[in-house]
């Protein structure tokens, strides 16, 4: 049986969508979802975690640094201000800061979290109080020297009651965070 085109076009069009739409739909809700998640992701992450990933940030960075120019740099940190500032070395053997990338600039701790004390070659150095504050020790820097070598160190931070130690390996450079206060292993 023959069916003329004046039949066809008076079918009713089928209502909703094709399984080839869907799968569409599907898929660009897909990427959309890839794209966002990161950035909401950064969004829920705590001060806390964004401060100490960007200390550790830092020291690799300067390392790779100090690996690439052979040159020797250092991580300085002011235990009374909970600041940090990166230094290369000059000719002559002085420093001189770092002002580029910014991420390299003196860098000022998020209000909420201190410096509780820095251990470095079996030295521990303490946040001032009291009569101590002003001391020129407040100021402790940390040595990466032009083969990546990195001063072994814990530093202790804290917020409220929530402490965390960042070490450092000396030979491998390698970082971590720990939560709690790690004891310095000589």
């Amino acid at each position: 049986m023959l069916i003329s085109p004046i039949e066809i076009s008076n079918r009713p069009k089928p209502k909703g969508s094709s399984l080839l739409e869907m799968l569409v739909v599907i898929a660009l809700l897909g990427m959309l979802m890839m794209l966002s998640v990161p950035t909401f992701t950064s969004l829920l992450k705590s001060t806390v975690d964004k401060e100490l990933d960007r200390l550790t940030g830092v020291v690799r960075m300067v390392r790779n640094e100090s690996i690439l120019k052979r040159r020797q740099m250092r991580v300085v940190f002011d235990l009374q201000e909970n600041s940090y500032v990166v230094e290369e070395q000059v000719a002559g053997g002085g420093y001189s800061p770092r002002a580029d990338p910014k991420i390299l600039r003196n860098h000022v701790l998020d209000e909420r979290l201190k410096f509780v004390d820095l251990y470095v070659y079996g030295k521990l150095y303490t946040r001032p109080t009291g009569e101590n504050r002003g001391a020129t020790e407040n100021l402790v820097p940390v040595v990466i020297d032009a083969s990546g070598l990195v001063d072994p160190f814990y530093l202790h931070l804290v917020d409220g009651d929530q402490v965390w130690t960042v070490k450092a390996a000396g030979l491998t450079g390698k970082i971590s965070v720990e939560e709690g206060y790690v004891e310095p292993r000589e």
